[in-house]
């Protein structure tokens, strides 16, 4: 009889045991698919952080494209401005010139100096000594 108690014991034991590791078993299944759950969650806004991040450089990609183009044909209207401007200057001193009976004089103007003056300047600089600091003698085109 002690032997059947002492088995007896054991089987106790054992089916303790039993329930104990099968209950350890489903915490561990459970704890294992909350946190497969978790994971697959994490993926999920991962791709969606990834997708957000690709559409947000496209459409950055986008504006620096556009900023470009903008900034390229501001910089081809500006130049075409200042040829015209340029063209404008050319011809307005030339008239000035022609109708001020302006001639160049050899030697001037490489030092940013007048490079032309009219021969009533050219006579009245002789008188006063000089020309002005602006380079005109101090007389206008009006005054030839």
């Amino acid at each position: 009889e002690a032997m059947h108690s002492a088995l007896a014991a054991l089987r106790r034991r054992l089916d303790a045991l039993e329930r104990e590791a099968g209950e350890s078993g489903r915490r561990r299944s459970e704890e294992n698919l909350g946190t497969r759950e978790r994971a697959e969650q994490s993926d999920a806004a991962l791709a969606e952080v990834r997708l957000e991040l690709r559409r947000a450089m496209r459409r950055e990609s986008q504006h620096v494209a556009a900023l470009d183009e903008q900034l390229w044909l501001t910089d081809q209207r500006l130049g075409q401005r200042l040829d015209e401007l340029a063209q404008r200057h050319d011809a307005l001193v030339g008239e000035l010139r022609h109708s001020a009976g302006l001639r160049l004089l050899p030697g001037r103007g490489a030092d940013g100096s007048a490079d032309a003056v009219p021969p009533r300047q050219r006579a009245m600089a002789a008188e006063t000594g000089g020309e002005s600091s602006d380079g005109t003698f101090g007389l206008s085109a009006e005054d030839c």
